[in-house]
């Protein structure tokens, strides 16, 4: 019997308001910020279609600027995610940015953005993300589409977008639009391993997910197979099974803070049958005469 394995996860974290929309102030130069995201290093500024005939927003009314200021720092901006980011897998998306501007002051460069995961609020517990080296700015001067990939070492609950500086002295600035959701690649979060892959029918084996595959805490496991007939909510990250035809035994770790989040391996265990061995003859012994 031929055994079809569909389980192919991806998994996304949505933004909040993506396209930063929101009510711009009458003077660009006042900080305010979209709906759903918070500012951390002020002032960053949310633009409007009519603030600048040149930029106008790739989706909706609205983009947000960050700049560097020499004598200012770096504005930055956070979201609290809706999922925390998956530690040791890759995330993508993809954001519209804009590095070039013709604002009130002549003394201004392309800008850079650097992109951090945070456990708390504004943390910049790691550089996830950096448009370019520092003292460098992005490549481009028009709106165009930029991929963002990196992959975190914790389960980071916010993200911090930061404006990275080029030249100290200078101001640079960038702004972004539409970004898109946030889509991870689980494979191989888990790596499920087999004390043994092929067995004999009417045998059994142990099958059990790595210590170091993710925090188990922060999980509930469940267990079932393909074809079904196995089963285990017992929240146990190894399991005994006794397949008696070629299966897959399915796994999955529900984040217990965010029921959408789900990771997931699976396993083949081939069963193959097995000629039981004959133990040889004893060989009889002479009976004993008497002499």
């Amino acid at each position: 019997m031929k055994l079809f394995l569909l389980l192919l996860w991806q998994y996304s974290i949505p933004f909040i308001n993506p396209s930063f929309e929101g009510v711009p102030k009458n003077e660009i130069w006042e900080g305010t910020i979209a709906l759903g995201w918070d500012v951390c290093m002020p002032t960053p500024d949310l633009v409007g279609y009519y603030d600048f005939a040149l930029s106008k927003p790739t989706d909706g009314l609205c983009y947000i600027q960050i700049a560097y200021f020499p004598d200012w720092g770096n504005e930055s901006f956070m979201q609290k995610l809706s999922c925390p980011l998956v530690a040791h897998c890759q995330h993508s998306f993809y954001v519209d940015v804009f590095r070039y501007y013709t604002g009130k002051s002549s003394n201004l460069i392309n800008g850079n953005l650097f992109l951090w995961g945070g456990m708390q609020p504004c943390a910049k517990d790691q550089l996830l993300w950096a448009g370019a080296k520092s003292g460098y700015s992005l490549e481009s001067s028009m709106w165009h589409k930029d991929t963002i990939t990196f992959i975190p070492n914790q389960h980071y609950p916010y993200m911090l977008f930061e404006a990275g500086e080029v030249d100290p002295n200078i101001t640079s600035a960038v702004m972004l639009d539409n970004l898109s959701p946030i889509y991870i690649d689980t494979n191989p979060a888990i790596d499920l391993q087999a004390e043994n892959t092929t067995i004999c029918k009417d045998s059994c084996t142990i099958i059990w997910v790595p210590s170091n595959s993710f925090d188990k805490s922060l999980y509930t496991i469940t267990w079932s197979s393909i074809p079904e007939g196995y089963s285990n909510n017992l929240n146990v990250s190894g399991v005994t099974v006794c397949p008696t035809e070629n299966t897959y035994y399915v796994v999955y770790a529900t984040n217990k803070k965010c029921n959408s989040l789900v990771l997931s391996d699976t396993l083949l265990l081939t069963v193959k049958k097995c000629t039981p061995k004959i133990p040889p003859p004893i060989p009889k012994t002479p009976l004993a005469t008497n002499p």
